[in-house]
C-alpha cells in the first residue's frame, strides 16, 4: 500500500536492498517485455528486493523468489514504496506477540 507522500517511478535495479516497489510496466522491445511477463512479473504486483549479488538480483514478487541479471531488471518499470517491507514484518509480527498473550491473560 502506497502512503500518501509522492511515488517515486525508478526501475529495479535502483530499487533499495530491503525496500518494497509496485511493477507498473516494461522497457524494451516486445520479445524483452514478454519475457519478463512470463518470469511472473505482472504490472500492479509488489516486488521487493531480497539481495544483490555481483551483478543480479533476488527479488519476490507473488511470494516467488526470483534471480534476475541487472540487465533484465532494468527493463522492469516500478513506483518505489515509502514503508520497506521488513516493517511491515516487524508489525505484523508485533500485533501476533499481543494477540497471543491477550488470550493466555483470558
Amino acid at each position: 500500500m502506497l502512503t500518501s507522500m509522492e511515488a517515486i517511478t525508478i526501475t529495479l535495479t535502483e530499487l533499495p536492498f530491503d525496500h518494497e516497489g509496485m511493477i507498473i510496466g516494461f522497457d524494451g522491445n516486445i520479445a524483452e517485455k514478454q519475457r519478463i511477463r512470463e518470469m511472473g512479473f505482472i504490472p500492479g504486483d509488489p516486488v521487493f528486493v531480497v539481495a544483490r549479488v555481483n551483478k543480479s538480483l533476488i527479488v519476490r514478487t507473488r511470494d516467488v523468489r526470483i534471480a534476475i541479471s541487472d540487465e533484465v531488471a532494468s527493463g522492469i518499470i516500478i513506483e518505489e514504496r515509502r514503508r520497506n517491507a521488513i516493517s511491515m514484518r516487524h508489525t505484523r509480527r508485533h500485533n501476533c506477540r499481543n494477540r497471543r498473550h491477550a488470550r493466555q491473560d483470558a
